[in-house]
């Protein structure tokens, strides 16, 4: 008979905590790809990636707390993995018509409700050759926002072919790293 209750009991916390889990606060930030592009500037390559932070909400504002980005670098052929480039990577945030350097440091950001956070991270790379060894960059971006739902920890990851830029219009494709979305 105690081993029914407690397994009823058991049972009643689960379903409990799965509906906590289902209709708690969500944050309503997205971090959207807008547009990227390569050109050469005083003997650097440089990469321009523009992004969008959004947010849905139409009372509630939100705060990004800290966001990082990696590259990683594919060959052309059978997509080796490569290491040991050189890049500097320059964070600008624009906002209310004014363009803020970060200087790789991420200040604590709120973003008002129903309203958007514009980004551009440019990557300069001083290897000359850099356009025919690499093809593809794989961007990860690590951010964390805080708001009346708790803190949230994403990961967004964006594959940039730059071999696509000859054949179509410069679009970032974002991969879901979590298969319902």
């Amino acid at each position: 008979m105690i081993l029914i209750n407690i397994l009823l009991v058991l049972l009643i916390f689960l379903i409990l905590s799965d509906l906590y889990i289902k209709y708690s606060p969500k944050s309503k930030l997205n971090l959207i790809p807008i547009n990227y592009k390569i050109k050469k500037k005083d003997g650097l390559n440089e990469l321009i990636i523009d992004l969008k932070i959004t947010n849905k909400s139409k009372t509630k504002e939100t705060m990004v707390s800290n966001i990082n980005f990696e590259l990683d670098f594919f060959k052309s052929k059978g997509n080796e993995y490569c290491q040991n480039f050189n890049y500097q990577e320059d964070i600008y945030i624009y906002e209310n018509n004014k363009i803020k350097n970060l200087k790789n440091y991420w200040p604590t950001t709120i973003i008002k409700s129903n309203s958007e956070l514009f980004v551009r991270i440019i990557y300069k790379f001083s290897n000359n050759n850099f356009r025919k060894k690499i093809k593809y960059l794989w961007l990860k971006i690590y951010w964390e926002n805080y708001g009346h739902f708790g803190i949230s920890n994403n990961k967004d990851c964006f594959l940039i072919n730059l071999d696509g830029q000859k054949q179509r219009p410069n679009k970032v494709i974002k991969v879901s790293m979590n298969p319902n979305q």
